[in-house]
């Protein structure tokens, strides 16, 4: 018995999927075809193993080719026997037939002239020979050659003493019983397949002796050796020779016998027979030769009938295998691009979750700032209790040094619009507007000199954070405040 089915298709899967020079040379389309079919034949055919071995094509190709090697059960005249084979799955399986070969043990030798096995061990059952792919697979095959092989067996055991036949007719008989063993139709086929039946006629006593008991070696060693052994007491024993008489002295020896005992008598004259009848039989054998030949051409046309219908169902099914397979590609390639958009969208996402964190954080360590200007705003002045210079913290030193710096710019600015105002209210004279924009300006300058240099070393360096700070950094601007209204 073979492995277990589940070790021989985990083995066969590992031998489908192999990549290399070891590789099996199936299509991958197929691969899954190949390891159903194998499995159906495995459950049903146990004794049955998978192997991967070399195999020699006619052109001279060595190729890796998965084989089923093992026994099949088959049962002739009550009796169960196992008869071994090898199937081989050739390269273009399974739209071509396995390759199928019965393979005798040294004691085993395949019956001459059989219906379904050449002399090679090569198996033609109607089922390889009328392969068409999806309807025929291993099972069937095996299940039709165990049917077949029960009916007639291809194999018989070796006989003790056996020799090949002799190929020419001048070598003259043999004195082995069992000389033509492999050649004729045994007489007694249903006891002992594969012997042959000697002419007892003429024979001495001694060889009527020998063939009335028959050889113990081969009853025990044939197959068939129960039934044989049966059936040799109901052999009867053959007539002894005739007596010499007159005629058999006159003639003398026969060179016409195969063993030279006697002379032969000539057999009477065939009866003549009724012209009626040979006519009748005639028709007969016409007719029934017409109605095969009619028979034979329907069935013929019918099978390639079936044969276009089925090849048309398959090119149907090829095509909407082609395009199944466009579409499975068309949908990963989607299914892809979705994963992609789902993995960039739960990212921005999570980016925006944190920046939300933030700013409720923010929010609520300033909500009080909120609250304080909106106080301020209903009661129309600063009498709220908010410290204005608390509402915008400097992050750094140089943020405090540039906030300055543009509060005293703006504070000179609007000095300056002040006189302005005076200077056209007739409130200021010229000469003191004059003093006093030179001595305001001069002071904006410095002023907006040192923003300018903050903002220049706060651009060479990163911004830093005081401990507790929430909200972003911002650079201010500096310079001209009429260039930026």
């Amino acid at each position: 018995m073979g492995p277990p089915v589940g070790q021989a298709l985990e083995f066969l899967t590992a031998v489908l999927t192999q990549r290399g020079p070891q590789a099996v040379p199936y299509d991958e389309k197929t691969k899954w075809t190949i390891r159903e079919h194998l499995s159906d034949l495995l459950k049903m055919f146990p004794n049955l193993a998978i192997k991967v071995a070399e195999f020699h094509t006619n052109n001279g190709r060595i190729l890796h080719l998965v084989k089923s090697e093992g026994t099949i059960p088959i049962h002739y005249q009550a009796h169960k026997y196992n008869i071994p084979i090898v199937v081989w799955l050739p390269e273009r399986y399974p739209t071509q037939a396995p390759i199928v070969y019965v393979s005798p043990t040294p004691n085993m030798i395949i019956k001459t002239g059989h219906s379904f096995v050449d002399a090679s061990g090569l198996v033609h059952s109607p089922c390889i020979n009328h392969w068409l792919y999806p309807t025929s697979d291993l099972s069937s095959t095996c299940q039709e050659m165990a049917m077949l092989f029960g009916a007639e067996p291809p194999l018989y055991s070796k006989p003790p003493g056996y020799e090949p036949p002799l190929t020419t007719a001048a070598q003259g008989p043999s004195s082995n019983p069992y000389a033509g063993y492999p050649q004729q139709q045994p007489q007694h086929a249903q006891l002992q397949p594969g012997v042959q039946q000697q002419q007892l006629g003429g024979y001495p006593g001694a060889v009527a002796q020998q063939q009335q008991q028959p050889n113990a070696g081969l009853a025990s060693h044939s197959i068939w050796g129960a039934a044989y052994a049966a059936a040799a007491g109901s052999v009867a024993r053959p007539p002894g020779p005739p007596a010499a008489g007159p005629a058999t002295a006159a003639a003398g020896p026969s060179s016409s016998s195969s063993l030279g005992y006697g002379v032969q008598q000539t057999p009477p004259p065939p009866p003549v027979a009724d012209p009626k009848q040979r006519q009748k039989e005639e028709l007969i054998a016409n007719f029934q030769g017409l109605a095969s030949r009619a028979l034979a051409g329907r069935l013929q046309a019918g099978l390639e009938a079936y044969n276009r219908h089925a090849a048309e169902e398959m090119d149907q099914l090829l095509e909407v295998q082609h395009k199944l397979i466009a579409r499975e590609q068309q949908l990963q390639s989607i299914v892809s691009s979705t994963q992609q958009e789902r993995m960039g969208t739960e990212g921005l996402v999570a980016q925006l979750g944190k920046q939300s964190a933030a700013l409720e954080a923010w929010l609520s360590s300033h909500e009080w700032k909120a609250d304080a200007v909106n106080a301020a705003v209903q009661s129309g002045s600063n009498s709220g209790g908010m410290d204005v210079n608390k509402v915008i913290v400097p992050a750094d030193d140089l943020s405090r040094q540039a906030l300055a710096a543009q509060a005293e710019d703006l504070a000179v600015e609007d000095c300056l619009l002040v006189l302005e105002k005076g200077m056209l209210q007739g409130k200021i004279e010229p000469d003191v507007y004059l003093k006093q924009v030179r001595l305001l300006c001069r002071k904006q300058f410095l002023a907006r000199a040192l923003g300018l240099k903050v903002a220049q070393a706060q651009r060479q360096q990163p911004q830093q954070r005081v401990s507790g700070q929430q909200g972003p950094a911002f650079t201010l601007t500096h310079g001209d405040t009429w260039s930026h209204r």
